[in-house]
């Protein structure tokens, strides 16, 4: 499923990284010549090449000598190449963890002194290509995205790049290429079908990734005319730079050409508020499958103070089978872990994640230990979702299922947890939410985001009798500030944002 090899830096670390496909024997006094270039050749050259996400080249011995010691570091521990699945899980078909053989190889010759050996021995210094060449041969169709200037030493950037496809037919997409023009500042692409994010998964890129090639037979579906939204994320370099990323799209010669719709499904939870200073907080979410299906991949998504992801599989037979635990989640690298045996998912199996965050200031890469965290798309915000690559055993793509107000259906659950401070409110042009402001904690204002409820946090709550003041944090539009009165069962809401603009709307107490 994944034939393209990449290699990847951690860039805080400045360590090598090496995915190995190389299987060789460990040998006593291994050189470099002889035995540690063709593994560094064939596994890293990719990234560790000039132009590329790497901080530095190792294309020669005279490059990779001053990093011996780094090597040594991370490849002992096992934290590079950048495989984060825990032992015992899979077995994934885009493993790029060492062999036992090639680290015990390294490894000797690091504790050797790192000898050249002879260059007689040396391989063929590899043919890299060219950052502008495909790497599965040139695309169908390529989209170009508007040029980014990212500052130097600047704070991470986020954008939303629409790019309209103005096809006049409905495509299957087999592959998809993302091309960042500059590697050097692009962390990660996810593009999406539509003018929001969140709409209609078609791929994503994160640095040493690889670009999405789908299972043979299978294909996610780009409708006539669709526009196709780029959420980007850039982290500067410490010079000035700009960046003209590509997306290549790959056709089905035809419609008939696909046996399969390779549907992604999003096991997500955002109603959790992590409170400030919490080393291990814990969330939870599920799905259960309507149709017998089968399990090709998953990709677990958590932000900066994501520590844990755990998936578990259970049968309507009643045994259960964990298919993922990643111990240490690493927000810089976005894995999708791809099984060499497709997981069956018979009508009724319960898929449940579970995941931990460290929100204290014993994480380095904490943004604010001092912040309650909620769900929102900044990296600074936090996200739950254990995404799920499937096919479905009958048909094309999922049946339709008879569609529910996700309010509706979480309204019951809301009202179980907060009674007596549940609110249904109805927004003009938008529909149903629920509006939970509690006596003490966090709260939240839900609302739908297509089949999917999503909150916005209600923090700073203070009742006063039956008057409430608070702040709505709104992902990506800031904090606007809240003044409810309570009347009987009706709450009137005067919501003020930052520029001092009120809006008032009135909800009624959900029973």
């Amino acid at each position: 499923m994944r034939k393209i090899k990449a290699c990847a830096t951690a860039l805080a670390a400045g360590a090598l990284v090496s995915g190995s496909a190389f299987a060789g024997n460990s040998v006593e006094k291994p050189t470099f010549a002889k035995d540690v270039a063709p593994i560094m050749f064939e596994n890293c050259a990719g990234c560790h090449s000039p132009g590329q996400i790497a901080p530095m080249s190792l294309l020669s011995y005279d490059e990779i000598r001053p990093w011996v010691k780094s090597i040594q570091k991370h490849v002992e521990a096992k934290t590079m190449p950048p495989w984060h699945s825990d032992d015992g899980y899979g077995p994934f078909s885009n493993d790029r963890s060492l062999t036992d053989d090639d680290r015990d190889t390294i490894l000797k010759w690091a504790k050797l002194g790192a000898p050249l050996g002879n260059k007689a021995d040396l391989p063929p210094t590899p043919d890299v290509p060219d950052n502008t060449e495909w790497n599965l041969g040139e695309p169908d169709h390529i989209l170009t995205l508007k040029e980014i200037t990212v500052p130097g030493n600047s704070p991470d950037q986020f954008h939303d790049v629409p790019v309209k496809t103005n096809f006049d037919e409905d495509r299957w997409v087999t592959a998809v290429e993302i091309k960042p023009g500059n590697s050097t500042v692009v962390h990660h692409v996810i593009l999406w079908q539509g003018e929001q994010v969140g709409q209609g998964w078609l791929s994503a890129w994160a640095a040493g990734g690889f670009p999405d090639k789908f299972p043979e037979g299978t294909g996610r579906l780009l409708k006539k005319g669709a526009t196709i939204l780029a959420d980007m994320h850039m982290h500067p370099s410490e010079v000035d730079a700009t960046d003209v990323t590509r997306i290549g799209l790959h056709f089905a010669d035809s419609l008939d050409d696909i046996e399969k719709e390779l549907t992604n499904l999003w096991v997500m939870n955002t109603d959790f508020a992590i409170p400030a200073g919490d080393p291990n907080y814990q969330a939870e979410s599920t799905h259960t499958f309507s149709q017998d299906s089968t399990i090709l991949s998953v990709t677990p998504h958590l932000h900066y103070r994501g520590k844990d992801f755990k998936y578990t599989a259970t049968f309507p037979d009643g045994t259960s089978q964990e298919l993922l635990q990643v111990s240490n989640y690493d927000f810089n690298w976005q894995t999708q872990y791809w099984f060499e045996e497709p997981i069956k998912a018979p009508k009724g199996t319960r898929i449940d994640c579970v995941a931990h965050w460290d929100n204290s200031e014993n994480n380095e890469f904490n943004p604010d230990p001092t912040k309650t965290v909620t769900f929102g798309p900044e990296s600074y915000d936090e996200m739950m979702i254990g995404f799920v690559d499937y096919i479905v055993d009958e048909g094309v793509r999922p049946k339709m299922e008879e569609k529910t107000d996700p309010i509706q259906d979480k309204l019951p659950d809301l009202v179980a947890k907060h009674p007596g401070v549940v609110f249904k409110v109805l927004i003009p042009g938008q529909g149903l939410s629920a509006v939970v402001i509690p006596k003490t904690g966090t709260g939240g204002w839900h609302i739908a985001m297509g089949s999917r409820a999503v909150m916005a946090p209600i923090t700073d709550i203070a009742w006063d009798g039956d008057n409430v003041t608070a702040n709505l944090n709104i992902p990506g539009q800031g904090v606007q500030s809240i003044s409810a009165t309570l009347a009987g069962t009706s709450l009137k809401i005067d919501i003020t944002d930052e520029k001092g603009k009120t809006n008032s709307i009135t909800g009624m107490l959900a029973q």
